[in-house]
């Protein structure tokens, strides 16, 4: 199982846009972003969005690993995630 990479909110920003999301800059608030998926929708209760904080870098790896689940949430599997936070094209 592949380790996931540190990131910043550039980075995410790129790997959501890469999976299909749309980042809105404006509804955040505090230096916040959120970005929706425009067809699929999060299982188990979720937001359907996800909070994109501020930071350069996210270095809890904890933290890491609950953005990871958020995004699995929507139907992608942790690899697909992974390839898209390393800058890697996902192979289909």
């Amino acid at each position: 199982m592949p380790k996931i990479p540190v990131f910043g909110s550039p980075e995410l920003k790129t790997a959501l846009s890469e999976l299909g999301f749309t980042i809105d800059e404006t509804r955040g608030k505090g230096g916040h972003s959120l970005a929706k998926h425009p067809s699929k929708k999060p299982s188990g209760g979720q937001a359907p969005y996800i909070t994109i904080r501020g930071l350069k870098e996210y270095s809890d790896p904890n933290f890491r690993s609950m953005i990871v689940n958020q995004v699995r949430q929507f139907g992608f599997t942790r690899d697909e995630i992974i390839n898209a936070l390393s800058g890697r094209k996902s192979r289909k």
